[in-house]
C-alpha cells in the first residue's frame, strides 16, 4: 500500500516547473524525500526511482463537453477513466490525480483530469509514467423558464405584493429581477394605473453590448394587453418560445406556444428581457384630517383682525402626493356662504399650516381633503378671534382749572375732611384725539398717577370723573385711559393746574401733628427707641421714658411714613433660658403660649422655629457672633396690626412701617410694639417686667 508520503510525492513530480541552474523540482522534492526515507529505513542507501518510464503507458478518454448542471460533474468517473497500456499485471497500478477545475461562478470553464501508470516493487521503490490527461469543457445550459405576470387591480396597500416575475432555472444561472414603477393616471373601474417594467437579467449569459429582448403584451393577438400570464421558455434544442404555460411541445395553447424565436428572431436572447404590467390600483379609503376643533386667535390687527396660525395633519396612505387640501369659510358663523377663503395653506403632506388674517369675531372653516382617487374628509373648525388691541386715542399735554368755592362743611372728595373750593375734572375733558377702536364703543376713566403707581388704586373705568380740592397740589399729574368693550384700555398722561383765584379759597400753611408710643408686647413703655419719618417732611426723634414720640408742623393733605427701630446690645436679654423656652418649643412640651415669641425666636429668618435658631443664639451667648447676621436686635410692628394666632405667626409679613397716605388732621395712635429677636422670656429689661416661668 502507498502511503500518504509517497501519494504526496507523487502529486508533487508531475509539476511542470523548475529552479533556476536547471534543477527540476521533481528531482529536488523526491531526492530531499526519499533520501530522509532511505536513511530511515536502510542507513545510507539510496533506492532508485524511475520517472517517465516509457514502459509506464496510459491512455485517458476524449475530451468531451457537457452542460453546466450535469450530475456528471459530481462523478467524473461516469464519463469515463483512463487505461493502462502497459496492463496492470503483477505490481501495475494506474493512479488518477486530483482533477484541476478552472469555472467561473457560473460553474462554466473546464476540468482537467490526469492518470499515471505506477510500478510498485513491493518496497518504496516506485517508478511513474508520463501522465494522460482528459479535458472536460463546461458549457452553458441555455434551458430555464421566465413567467410574466398579468395586469391585475389591487387596493392601494396590496401594491408591493402584486404577483411579479418568477424564475425557474438550474444551479449554474444567476437571475435578477428589478422593475421601476411609473404612475398614470385614473383608468376605468380604478383610482390610477402604475405602468410597472421588470428588467430580467441572467448574468451567466449576459451580453451587455445588446439591447433588452421587449416582450409583447399581447401575444397571443386575443386584442386584450396583458389578460394572462406569459411564459418565457428557453429550450434545449437553442429556441425560445412564448407560451401560456411551461411547456411549449404540448397542446396548450394550440400548437404549443404562441411565439417562438424560429418564427421571430428578435426573440433570440442575449439574456436580458423588459416586460410591462399594467397595475390597477382600487383606493375607496377617504384621507384622515387631524387638527384641532376650536381655536382662539388674539386679535391685535390695527385693521381689526387677528393671524391664525393653525396646524392641521394628514393621514392618506394611497396618494399623498396627490392630496388637496381646500379651505372654506363661514364668515362670523351666520350660515350664510361667503367671498372664497383667502388664508394660505404652507408645507405638504403629511403636516401643513394653514395662515389667514380674520376679522374680530366667531368665525367656522370647513378643511376639505381629497386624494387623487376623489375620496375625501371634511372637519369644522370654530375659530374664536378675540379683541386684544386697545384703544388708540391721544390726550392733551396740560390743562389749567380753576377751584371753585364751595359751601361751609362740604367734604367734596370724601377724604373726611371739609374742602374750601373743589373741582371735578371729566375724562373726556382731558382727551384731544378721540379713541378709535374695533368695538366702537370706548369709555374713558381718570385717575391720580401717585395713586395707581403706589398701589392704592387700580384702574377702572367706573371712574369717569375726579375731584381735586385745596388738598392737592398745584400740579397735579393723572393718568387718563380709554376702555373698549373687551375690557382692552391704554392709558396717556396729562398735567392739571389748580388754579386759586389770588389764594382766597385755600388755606395756606396749614399743619398738623403725629404721636404715638413704642411698648413690649406687655404693654410696657420702650424708651430710646428712635423713630423716623419720612415723606413731605424728614425727621427723627427718640422715645422719652414713656416711650412717647411725636412730629409737628406736618403739612396737611401730604403722604408720611413712620418707622421705629434701635440698634441696642445684640446680646442683652439673650440667655440660656430662651434656649431651653425654644427646645421646650420645639419638642412640643412647652409650646409658645404668645405669638411675638414665635418671631423672637425665629433669628435666622427661616419662617421656621428650629434648631438652627437654637445654634445662632448659643453662638451669640458664647460670643462666637457679635450680632445675628439674618435678624436685627429689634423687630417692630405697628401694635394695631395683631399677629395671627394659633395660626401661624410666622405667616404673617410684620407692617413695620405705619403709612398715611394723606395727612388730614392731627393724629395720635402711631403705636409700636417692639420685640428683642433671641429673647422669648421677655426679660430683656431685668425688673421692668415679670418673667416667664418655664415648666420643666
Amino acid at each position: 500500500m502507498r502511503t500518504n508520503s509517497t501519494a504526496c510525492l507523487g502529486w508533487v513530480f508531475h509539476f511542470p516547473c523548475r529552479f533556476r541552474y536547471g534543477v527540476s523540482l521533481h528531482w529536488l522534492v523526491s531526492t530531499l524525500l526519499l533520501s530522509v526515507v532511505g536513511l530511515r529505513l536502510h542507513g545510507n542507501e539510496r533506492p532508485p526511482v524511475v520517472f517517465g518510464d516509457s514502459l509506464l503507458r496510459c491512455m485517458a478518454p476524449a475530451d468531451t463537453a457537457i452542460r453546466c448542471g450535469d450530475p456528471s460533474l459530481s462523478n467524473l468517473d461516469a464519463l469515463g477513466r483512463a487505461v493502462s497500456l502497459s496492463g496492470l499485471t503483477g505490481n501495475l497500478r494506474i493512479v488518477a490525480n486530483k482533477p484541476v477545475w478552472a469555472t467561473n461562478s457560473c460553474q462554466q470553464g473546464k476540468v482537467t483530469q490526469s492518470w499515471q501508470v505506477v510500478r510498485d516493487s513491493g518496497m518504496l521503490t516506485e517508478a511513474w509514467g508520463d501522465a494522460c490527461t482528459r479535458v472536460i469543457q463546461i458549457l452553458p445550459d441555455p434551458s430555464f423558464a421566465l413567467r410574466f405576470p398579468a395586469d391585475t387591480t389591487v387596493s392601494c396597500n396590496s401594491l408591493k405584493t402584486v404577483d411579479s416575475v418568477r424564475v425557474s432555472g438550474n444551479s449554474c444561472q444567476y437571475f435578477s429581477v428589478s422593475y421601476q414603477d411609473t404612475p398614470a393616471s385614473s383608468a376605468v373601474g380604478g383610482c390610477y394605473r402604475v405602468f410597472r417594467t421588470y428588467q430580467v437579467i441572467n448574468w451567466c449569459m449576459f451580453n451587455p453590448l445588446l439591447p433588452p429582448v421587449i416582450i409583447g403584451r399581447d401575444v397571443d393577438k386575443n386584442g386584450v394587453a396583458g389578460d394572462s400570464p406569459l411564459w418565457l421558455v428557453s429550450a434545449p434544442d437553442g429556441h425560445v418560445y412564448l407560451d401560456k404555460d411551461a411547456l411549449p411541445f404540448n397542446d396548450t395553447p394550440k400548437g404549443g406556444y404562441w411565439l417562438s424565436s424560429k418564427e421571430d428572431a428578435s426573440l433570440s436572447s442575449n439574456a436580458y428581457w423588459e416586460y410591462q404590467q399594467v397595475i390597477t390600483i382600487r383606493d375607496e379609503t377617504p384621507p384622515v384630517i387631524i387638527c384641532a376643533e376650536e381655536v382662539q386667535v388674539a386679535g391685535t390687527g390695527l385693521d381689526c383682525t387677528g393671524d391664525l396660525n393653525f396646524s392641521i395633519r394628514a393621514l392618506e396612505t394611497c396618494s399623498p402626493e396627490k392630496l388637496k387640501l381646500t379651505v372654506t369659510w363661514d364668515k362670523f358663523a351666520d350660515g350664510l356662504p361667503d367671498e372664497p377663503f383667502n388664508g394660505l395653506v404652507q408645507g405638504g403632506y403629511p403636516s401643513y399650516r394653514l395662515l389667514a388674517r380674520l376679522p374680530f369675531g366667531s368665525h367656522r372653516l370647513t378643511i376639505r381633503m381629497e386624494d387623487g382617487c376623489g375620496n375625501f374628509s371634511e372637519k369644522k373648525v370654530f375659530v374664536q378671534v378675540s379683541d386684544r388691541r386697545a384703544p388708540d386715542f391721544r390726550c392733551i399735554n396740560s390743562i389749567i382749572i380753576q377751584l371753585i368755592p364751595l359751601p361751609p362743611g362740604i367734604d367734596a372728595d370724601r377724604d373726611g375732611d371739609t374742602d374750601p373750593a373743589a373741582v371735578t375734572v371729566w375724562a373726556e375733558e382731558l382727551i384731544s384725539s378721540p379713541a378709535t377702536d374695533c368695538s366702537f364703543d370706548v369709555r374713558y376713566s381718570v385717575h391720580r398717577a401717585e395713586a395707581i403707581e403706589s398701589g392704592l388704586e387700580k384702574p377702572s373705568p367706573d371712574r369717569r370723573s375726579i375731584v381735586l380740592t385745596c388738598d392737592d397740589k398745584p400740579t397735579v399729574l393723572l393718568y387718563v385711559y380709554a376702555w373698549d368693550a373687551s375690557g382692552n384700555y391704554a392709558f396717556g398722561e396729562t398735567f392739571v393746574l389748580l388754579h386759586d383765584l389770588n389764594g382766597k379759597y385755600c388755606q395756606k400753611n396749614q399743619t398738623a401733628a403725629v404721636s404715638g408710643l413704642v411698648k413690649l408686647p406687655g404693654g410696657k413703655p420702650l424708651p430710646g427707641v428712635s423713630v423716623v419719618l419720612s415723606g413731605e417732611k424728614i425727621a427723627s426723634t427718640v422715645a422719652d421714658g414713656l416711650g412717647y414720640f411725636s412730629f409737628d408742623e406736618l403739612k396737611v393733605g401730604s403722604a408720611y411714613v413712620v418707622q421705629a427701630g434701635w440698634d441696642s446690645f445684640c446680646k442683652e436679654g439673650v440667655s440660656t433660658q430662651d434656649i431651653v423656652a425654644i427646645l421646650q418649643h420645639i419638642l412640643g412640651k412647652a409650646p409658645f403660649a404668645e405669638p411675638w415669641q414665635h418671631q423672637a425666636a425665629d433669628v435666622d429668618q427661616s419662617g421656621a422655629v428650629s434648631i438652627l435658631d437654637v445654634i445662632k443664639i448659643r453662638r451669640l451667648i458664647l460670643g462666637i457672633d457679635a450680632c445675628f447676621a439674618e435678624v436685627p436686635a429689634w423687630l417692630f410692628y405697628e401694635s394695631d396690626s395683631l399677629l395671627t394666632f394659633p395660626g401661624n405667626p410666622l405667616g404673617q409679613q410684620i407692617q413695620d412701617k405705619i403709612s398715611i397716605l394723606r395727612l388730614s388732621g392731627n393724629v395720635g395712635n402711631l403705636n409700636f410694639t417692639g420685640i428683642k429677636t433671641g429673647d422669648v422670656t421677655g426679660d430683656v429689661f431685668i425688673g421692668k417686667g415679670s418673667p416667664i416661668i418655664i415648666q420643666y
